[in-house]
């Protein structure tokens, strides 16, 4: 494949990467000088912090721009039917596999394919994503011949690999294969001198996808996002934006708006916001939290399959892995 001279990359990174920070200009300058390069890329970094965005603009800036870029999230693959997504089949080589398909990888030929939140990866797939890097060739489920792949490989998460290596929940031969480059992402506060950039493309995204009127920050607006903590990061800023401009009245989103609508949310995450009933406080009984509801209904799940734990897996719509570290998380008996 073509290369582009070194230093040259596609236009692009400074408007798909946006802000004035020192965190968001390494991001522009790490992008520009591997772009042009085939080597795999390991994104690393808290949830809603924009792995994605910086996965679509390495391979916006390189030689592969024109070919496919195909984002698979390995979180929602089903343990079942997850080596055809990636690898393809063949007609024939399971029950319903009326059709033959080309699967992800082949997909990406030519291009880049993104597996995003690869540490939800079962070990099993773990192993053939690692001979594809190596060997440059796929093999359909239901095949005996191997079919040549030209892809680019970037892969994100927000675990800790060396730690889910120790439990042996990662491949180490796997995670340095795709750690050859490695960018790590920060939380947004640690860097909110760009948030009046990040806003305002949200709200010209808001106006050019959903057709909402454009709306603008007052300069309080702006200090008050810039003071609060974002636990979603970039994802939440956005949500909060969008929602107020449901709520906007005008031409501006003043920051009593935004104050109102992020300290409501705040409050109703940690459940301290009062039931108001005709101006009255009516007391609420304790609300169970997400990990109880979790536990109780992984518990269900496993009661139904008879602690078969791939069967209470698929009953829950996950992977059996990913169902296993639920259960370590939560301190489920049984967890192994």
């Amino acid at each position: 494949m073509s290369r582009f001279p070194e230093g040259r990359v596609r236009p692009g990174i400074e408007s798909s990467i946006v802000g004035v920070s020192t965190w968001a200009n390494e991001i522009r300058r790490t992008v520009a000088r591997i772009a042009s390069f085939d080597s795999s890329v390991l994104i690393t970094g808290p949830t809603g912090s924009g792995k994605g965005l910086i996965a679509q603009a390495i391979h916006n800036a390189s030689p592969r721009a024109g070919r496919p870029f195909i984002p698979v999230n390995c979180a929602t693959i089903c343990e079942g039917v997850a080596a055809s997504q990636l690898f393809g089949h063949d007609r024939g080589a399971f029950t319903g596999a009326t059709a033959p398909l080309q699967g992800c990888f082949r997909a990406a030929h030519g291009g880049t394919i993104f597996l995003d939140e690869i540490g939800e990866m079962e070990l099993s797939l773990q192993a053939r994503i690692l001979s594809a890097i190596e060997d440059r060739f796929v093999t359909p489920l239901g095949s005996d011949r191997g079919v040549a792949i030209d892809v680019r490989i970037i892969a994100a998460t927000n675990r800790n690999l060396l730690d889910d290596i120790g439990q042996g929940l990662f491949r180490r031969d796997l995670y340095y294969r795709l750690r050859i480059v490695e960018i790590r992402t920060e939380s947004l506060r640690n860097h909110p001198e760009d948030i009046h950039a990040l806003a305002d493309r949200g709200l010209q995204a808001l106006a050019d996808y959903r057709g909402m009127p454009r709306k603008r920050l007052t300069l309080a607006a702006v200090r008050y996002l810039q003071t609060v903590d974002w636990p979603g990061n970039v994802r939440q800023l956005q949500n909060l934006l969008e929602q107020a401009a449901v709520f906007c009245d005008g031409d501006a989103l003043d920051e009593h708006l935004l104050r109102s609508l992020y300290e409501f949310h705040v409050e109703d995450e940690v459940n301290l916001s009062p039931c108001l009933d005709s101006g009255r406080h009516v007391e609420i009984a304790p609300f169970a939290t997400l990990a109880e509801v979790e536990r109780q209904h992984i518990m269900a799940a496993l009661a139904r399959a008879n602690s078969n734990k791939a069967a209470a897996a698929n009953l829950l719509g996950l992977s059996r892995q990913s169902l296993l570290r639920r259960m370590t998380k939560l301190r489920l008996t049984d967890a192994g």
